[in-house]
């Protein structure tokens, strides 16, 4: 099971975190198109397909209320569209579409993961083992990442909820 905080941040944090000795790769492109399931209202599940890097993924993602850990099932799927009529007829709508440019990081109990959603928002996500918290939580805040600050929420339901005259 993986958990993972998320942290808005920024510009400059690319900057911020090289100067902690974190430098991260260079960016990778994906579209992500979520689902609504007709049989739940939750934040808790999530359905999508990613396309990015000459793949498609479909995955299924269920939130663990107690841990707030992520368990994840996925497969890949050899063509998007077909996929996406086949959920249609399921009664799965298309929910929303996001472009995401990630850049990461990683060491080998840790996934650093800059994200920026549809030019929108960036947040930074911290992805660690529950086998790792103690670990991962002390390395986050001696980069200056409380975990207290994270918000629990997906990056569908950030999008979702996105007031853009805040920016």
């Amino acid at each position: 099971m993986i958990v993972q905080h998320k942290y808005f941040v920024e510009s400059g944090i690319v900057e911020e975190l090289a100067l902690k000795g974190i430098l991260l790769e260079p960016a990778r492109v994906f579209k992500y198109i979520y689902f609504s399931l007709p049989c739940s209202n939750s934040q808790d599940e999530v359905l999508r397909i990613k396309c990015g890097e000459q793949k498609h993924i479909l995955d299924y993602k269920l939130r663990n209320k107690i841990t707030g850990g992520w368990t994840k099932y996925e497969t890949q799927v050899s063509d998007p569209e077909q996929t996406q009529l086949l959920l249609k007829q399921l009664g799965i709508s298309v929910r929303a579409v996001l472009t995401k440019k990630f850049q990461s990081w990683k060491n080998d109990f840790l996934i650093l993961d800059l994200v920026n959603v549809n030019n929108l928002f960036t947040v930074l996500e911290a992805k660690f083992s529950v086998d790792d918290v103690e670990r991962a939580t002390n390395f986050t805040r001696g980069i200056g990442l409380d975990p207290e600050q994270s918000d629990p929420r997906s990056s569908i339901d950030i999008f979702l909820n996105f007031d853009t005259r805040s920016n």
